[in-house]
């Protein structure tokens, strides 16, 4: 008999659904994230005791000392060390037989502490390579938000109804029937759906409070997000060109080169650009409202004081968390979830408008309906200083790099900047070609949160002193 060929890969992309779930699933799917969690901390407890006693053997420094060029050798001596202490994703898949005991396997499948056995191994496996420091357990406050799968066959698994039936989908775990909300006229969940399932992944995520549409009585929101086969669906709206543009995307900014036209140099995505002087306010509000909350962890100098073996408790009131749901929102850490439907549970969910595609996409047909266009390696500008209140040093955390090809032509554009003291840009191209309409997207779609109106900051005059959430006021 021939070898067993191994199982080839194929390309997959992600689709996630909202779910309409009840106050009782929403109990039993709390106390199953919550098992999932403790099951979790176990195996990367159990992981991180054979890490340590692998790398204190002798024989672990005798395998560092081996240089690196003998690549069959050192591969060799770490490959007996993992198997001698145990240290691999099979021995902790091995491993959660015995620890899936009592109650942990009333609300943990066997193929769901395999997934989180990967897990664990993943991170444990970092630190033992080099590329982290240490691991980090999941603790009550940092919970376990999200638990997968490995196929859509047996326990955790979503079924789709056929057109006949009702054409409804639904997540099946533990005797539960969890209902998605699906749009079949929104294209994109149509081509999804039409593809093959792989497995499916639950996802928690918090809302602003308890009163959310489609939350629970913990504030709450459930998603599945689907692994389908295949490329994800591409809109129509988007065409794909033939001709090549010269761009370069950096941390900010991006730059844009024709064959004949001029260079640009634009802020990236000016619409998503978190407001630093707002997101300033809510964190000194949200500090007032921590010192208030908690008076007992500060000493007469207002300093947070030494824990030592008595550990701190800090206490968070709803003002604070619904101050630090808005300094989030101005930073620009939106949730990566679907929106939530507008209309009754029975419609569709809406979807989110990716800006940064479509910036992107319509400076791209700008320069494509002119004369081609040339690549371009590097496009800079020069060090600029930081100008507002309080003056700072130049900014030399991203220095700019000369660039390394040597065919470099340097034109000077006048492009107005509110920042720079001066009007000009140096932009350096180099010789070459690239594409940039096919290039893959590869942004997160953002969504647009409005700026919360300025607080006017707290002043001492004399008067009678009203406390608030936000801190302390006074009136006359």
């Amino acid at each position: 008999m021939g070898a067993k060929q191994p199982k080839q890969k194929t390309a997959t992309f992600l689709l996630a659904l909202p779910l309409q779930v009840e106050a009782g699933q929403a109990k039993r799917l709390h106390a199953h994230l919550e098992v999932g969690r403790q099951f979790y901390n176990a195996v990367l407890s159990e992981g991180q005791k054979r890490l340590r006693r692998m790398r204190a053997d002798p024989a672990w420094q005798e395998a560092r000392a081996i240089p690196r060029a003998q690549k069959q050798e050192r591969r060799a001596a770490f490959s007996a060390l993992r198997e001698r202490y145990r240290f691999s994703e099979a021995d902790l898949h091995a491993y959660t037989k015995e620890a899936r005991v009592s109650f942990l396997a009333d609300h943990v499948d066997a193929v769901l502490a395999q997934t989180l056995a990967t897990r664990a191994y993943q991170a444990l496996n970092r630190v033992c390579v080099g590329k982290a420091k240490r691991v980090r357990f999941k603790s009550r406050g940092r919970r376990l938000d999200s638990i997968e799968n490995k196929r859509n066959d047996t326990g955790w698994r979503f079924v789709l109804q056929k057109p006949e039936e009702g054409h409804a989908g639904y997540l099946l775990w533990h005797g539960d029937q969890l209902r998605a909300l699906i749009n079949w006229n929104d294209p994109v969940v149509k081509y999804g759906l039409d593809h093959r399932i792989k497995y499916a992944r639950l996802m928690r995520r918090p809302t602003s409070s308890p009163r959310a549409q489609g939350a629970d009585c913990h504030g709450y929101r459930y998603f599945v997000q689907l692994a389908l086969e295949g490329v994800p669906y591409h809109k129509p709206r988007h065409p794909v060109g033939t001709d090549t543009i010269g761009l370069d995307l950096g941390p900010s900014t991006i730059a844009s080169v024709a064959r004949e036209g001029e260079a640009r140099l634009q802020q990236f995505c000016e619409e998503v650009v978190p407001d630093a002087r707002a997101i300033r306010r809510l964190q000194r509000q949200m500090d007032r409202q921590r010192r208030a909350g908690n008076p007992n962890n500060y000493d007469a100098k207002k300093r947070i004081k030494k824990g030592g073996k008595n550990k701190l408790v800090w206490k968070t009131s709803k003002g604070y968390q619904a101050t630090q749901s808005d300094q989030r929102a101005q930073a620009g850490c939106s949730s990566q979830e679907p929106t939530w439907p507008t209309g009754p549970p029975d419609r569709a969910c809406g979807q989110h408008h990716p800006h940064r595609e479509a910036f992107l996409q319509r400076l791209a047909e700008t320069l494509r309906k002119e004369r081609g266009a040339a690549c371009s390696r590097d496009v800079y500008r020069d060090v600029e200083t930081h100008r507002g209140r309080v003056r700072a040093a130049p900014c030399t955390r991203f220095p700019p790099s000369p660039p390394s090809s040597p065919n470099t032509v340097t034109a000077v554009v006048n492009i107005p900047q509110s920042r720079s003291r001066s009007g000009f840009i140096t932009a350096l191209v180099a010789s070459g070609r690239c594409s940039a309409i096919c290039m893959r997207r590869f942004w997160r779609p953002t969504s647009i949160q409005q700026n919360s109106p300025p607080r006017v900051p707290s002043m001492s005059f004399p008067g009678k002193v009203r406390r608030r959430a936000c801190g302390q006021h006074t009136s006359e």
